[in-house]
């Protein structure tokens, strides 16, 4: 996991086709708009996160 100040970034373990250990990859960016969180986050309270898009070309 790497948390920074605009997105937080999960590396899950899996196996693949060929039984090689791979890395599945997820991204999400921190919504700005979402209030601070100070305390544990109770459901539907706390960080709300938007999942990563990649760059894209113009």
């Amino acid at each position: 996991m790497v948390f920074g100040d605009s997105a937080i970034a999960l590396a899950e373990p899996r196996v693949d086709t060929e039984h090689r250990p791979v890395y599945a990859i997820s991204a999400y960016l921190i919504d700005p708009a979402a209030d601070p969180v100070l305390r544990r986050p109770t459901a539907g309270t706390g960080i709300r996160l938007a999942e990563a898009r990649a760059p894209t070309r113009v």
